[in-house]
């Protein structure tokens, strides 16, 4: 699954990259795709630390990081493809 959220946001972010865009539209590609690659690295950096870990309690705590990053993610890249779907993300 990590490896088709991992192609998921590269297609999110070559798509991004080749369409002609605006001054305002720029703007709002440059926001959204801050804060899916923000969700993206941090669901990275959890399961970085996940496999870091060694202390019992610490492996819980970080199996809830990665659960927590990976459906922020998710959750933001659903919200990337409604906008899309409803024609208001415009440098689609």
């Amino acid at each position: 699954m990590l490896k088709k959220l991992g192609q998921l946001s590269a297609n999110f972010i070559s798509a991004l990259f080749t369409m002609e865009k605006r001054e305002f539209e720029h703007q709002h590609y440059e926001d959204c795709f801050r804060i899916v690659e923000q969700a993206r690295r941090e669901w990275q950096e959890a399961n970085m630390k996940f496999e870091q870990a060694t202390d019992p309690d610490l492996i819980d705590s970080t199996i809830y990081a990665i659960e927590s990053a990976e459906k922020r993610y998710v959750y933001l890249l659903k919200k990337v493809r409604e906008e899309k779907s409803a024609g208001n993300c415009t440098f689609f």
